[in-house]
């Protein structure tokens, strides 16, 4: 197995919903430190990992997220089924026969289940089933349920990793897991590198629901650039392609208002040099990611947004390619061994082209 696949496999195996980054956490400090790199677990659970700089030559910060979307036990209900509620952006389409993962006083696994559609009435069938009319079952009888599952344990969606053909795979939590595994490719090979700055690579917690981590992290590190890594929208059947970027066609890298435009130019002359393709993403606002809450940090962080494209996001079947992966990891690696200093970001004759 090849380290990618083996990466993408541990980390979107383990759990670690917004809020309850923990177990995720541990195995991202697991991998840290095989690399050679101090780690450290600051107030909210970030995960930092530091490689320092052979010279006095800044603060990189690199970033992914390690949270997922998930579920949350809102209580248990007659018979011992469990009633929930979503952390963060889940399609409630994709849930009836769901499995998941009960992380209560016990790992316990269930599923979640539903009216059969031959029970239900005719003007029932056409409409979406709610979260508030779903429930999970655990196969336990409703006094072991409540001596074991408490209101607030967190549920993760549970699926197995599968290697597709053509260069793909699928699993859950892909957002943000491919963009973990690419970060932690880039620490493996840069802690073999020359590199003048001091480089931050944090593995940031609740991005689903606050921006906590990144936000907090970035206060605290007073980096002087970020580049974060996030999923984007991958082609699909049904999409315009102007609103999907396609897999096995290479990371993307953000375009607009919310990047540092000569920043974001270096990044590309970094990539045309190594010969990484790149997909231009365009942005008129910022969208959901760290980045929106890094650059806004203390008086301001230059900060790019390094994106990998993935099919059905949100989904506990997320489709990525290995080659965008290591793509990705590739442009972190070769932009920080190469970084000097930040004349670039002032000089516009210090780069091909200054654009947004």
């Amino acid at each position: 197995m090849g380290r990618t696949i083996e990466l993408l496999q541990r980390l979107s195996e383990s759990d670690g919903i917004s809020g309850f980054e923990a177990g995720i956490g541990k195995v991202v400090e697991e991998e840290m430190r095989s690399a050679g790199a101090v780690v450290e677990v600051d107030r909210v659970g970030n995960r930092i990992a530091l490689l320092p700089g052979s010279e006095d030559g800044g603060r990189l910060l690199l970033t992914a997220h390690a949270d997922e979307i998930g579920l949350i036990v809102r209580k248990v209900d007659r018979g011992g089924v469990l009633r929930f509620a979503a952390v963060g952006g889940i399609d409630p389409r994709v849930l009836p026969g769901q499995e998941v993962m009960v992380h209560g006083e016990k790992r316990l696994p269930g599923v979640i289940g539903s009216e059969p559609p031959h029970l239900q009435l005719e003007e029932e069938k056409d409409r979406v089933v709610e979260i508030e009319d779903l429930f999970i079952d655990v196969g336990l009888t409703e006094r072991t349920v409540r001596r074991r599952v408490k209101t607030g344990d967190p549920i993760a969606l549970s699926r197995k990793f599968m290697e597709m053909e053509g260069g793909l795979c699928a699993a859950k939590a892909f957002d943000d897991r491919a963009s973990l595994a690419a970060l932690v490719l880039a620490v493996e090979e840069l802690a073999r590198r020359d590199h003048r700055w001091d480089i931050y690579a944090v593995a940031t917690v609740q991005e689903e629901i606050a921006h906590l981590g990144a936000t907090v992290s970035a206060y605290g590190l007073d980096p002087g650039l970020a580049v974060v890594l996030d999923v984007t929208y991958g082609d699909m059947l049904g999409v315009d392609k102007y609103e999907t970027y396609e897999l096995g066609g290479g990371p993307t890298l953000g375009v607009g208002p919310g990047y540092h435009p000569r920043l974001r130019a270096r990044l590309m002359e970094t990539a045309e040099r190594e010969g990484i393709p790149i997909q231009d993403e365009a942005e008129p606002r910022p969208r959901g990611t760290d980045a929106a809450a890094i650059q806004l940090t203390r008086e301001g962080v230059p900060t790019a947004l390094v994106g990998i494209p993935v099919r059905y996001m949100h989904t506990s079947a997320e489709v990525v390619a290995t080659a965008d992966v290591e793509g990705a990891a590739r442009l972190l690696v070769e932009f920080s061994a190469e970084l000097v200093d930040v004349g670039f970001l002032l000089n516009p004759d210090s780069i091909t082209q200054d654009r947004a």
